[in-house]
């Protein structure tokens, strides 16, 4: 049986004047798994898998499909698996949001959510599935926001890339994963970020074309079997990263508390790639994945 570690830990808010105990981390030691595979991709990537209160809860099958789908890409759901459950704030009586974008949920949500997150504990950290790497699952005291949830868990990353995905983001289809974070690799300082293919980057070279100073847009980078399309814009759904590029660029007082990376960061980054053309893409190296086929790697589900 794999051995059991309840690590709590402290950290500071690097754009917060206090800090205290911001959340609790389960894990499974994972061994037996990370022996078992040998194909490399392990060693290079961590999936990040954000979680927060809807109205599906206490149900776990959203985010365990999600998780689930990480089977459609070989090697994928033997890397580190991050859980992270975002906290939230209980709406004032008799006071009903009409979402929970905002963190506040009413008392019978709240209650759903920690039944929920008990859920996710039994689920992946008492009985760890046999599919699976090891797990750690983060619990947030308060409410932290999308961006916020990644921040803390990119700084439990050991290994140098992430795939963030976000709990009604399953992956649709197999596609190479190891061959596109050693394309990233052998591309040093050119790609630092990448956007699996969805609906809305289908198009992205017809998009780009549309672009204000259009001659300046920047060039697409060919690696083998890949090709990456210049993407003027950091998108919160799935993603592949550099760790170390993520928090150093990111987190740089655009993002708070509460916020998602695309509404602020994202907004930033979009207007500086328009006004200066390539010249303000080569601060971001944001690039969308195009493998040769014309099919959507995530998609979007209602949860």
């Amino acid at each position: 049986p794999n051995d059991l570690a309840l690590e709590k830990r402290e950290l500071r808010n690097p754009m917060a004047s206090t800090a205290g105990k911001i959340f609790e981390i389960f894990h499974t030691n994972g061994e037996w798994n990370r022996r078992a595979t040998n194909d490399g991709l392990s060693d290079l990537l961590t999936v990040v898998y954000t979680t927060s209160p809807v109205p599906f809860n206490p149900n776990t099958s959203l985010l365990s499909h999600t998780i689930e789908t990480s089977r459609n890409v070989p090697g994928l759901s033997k890397c580190r698996s991050i859980i992270c459950c975002d906290g939230y704030k209980v709406a004032e009586s008799g006071h009903r949001p009409k979402d929970t974008k905002n963190g506040r949920v009413p008392r019978e949500m709240a209650d759903n959510y920690e039944t929920f997150v008990e859920n996710l504990r039994k689920e992946y950290i008492e009985n760890p599935k046999e599919y699976l790497g090891d797990v750690s699952l983060m619990v947030f005291r308060q409410r932290q926001g999308f961006g916020f949830l990644v921040m803390h868990a990119l700084r439990q990353c050991t290994t140098r890339f992430v795939l963030v995905m976000q709990h009604d983001y399953p992956i649709m289809r197999k596609f190479d994963c190891l061959g596109v974070v050693e394309a990233m690799l052998s591309l040093e300082e050119s790609v630092k970020y990448v956007s699996l293919l969805s609906t809305s980057t289908l198009n992205q070279k017809e998009k780009m074309k549309t672009m204000k100073r259009s001659s300046r847009i920047p060039e697409e980078i060919a690696v083998e079997k890949f090709t990456f399309v210049p993407l003027y814009f950091w998108y919160d759904k799935p993603h592949i990263a550099e760790v170390k590029f993520y928090l150093e660029t990111v987190f740089q007082g655009s993002v708070s508390r509460g916020q998602f990376i695309e509404d602020t960061f994202g907004q930033v980054m979009r207007k500086a790639c328009k006004e200066e053309g390539s010249g303000g893409h080569a601060r971001y190296k944001t690039y969308v994945l195009n493998d040769g086929k014309c099919v959507p790697m995530v998609g979007h589900v209602d949860g």
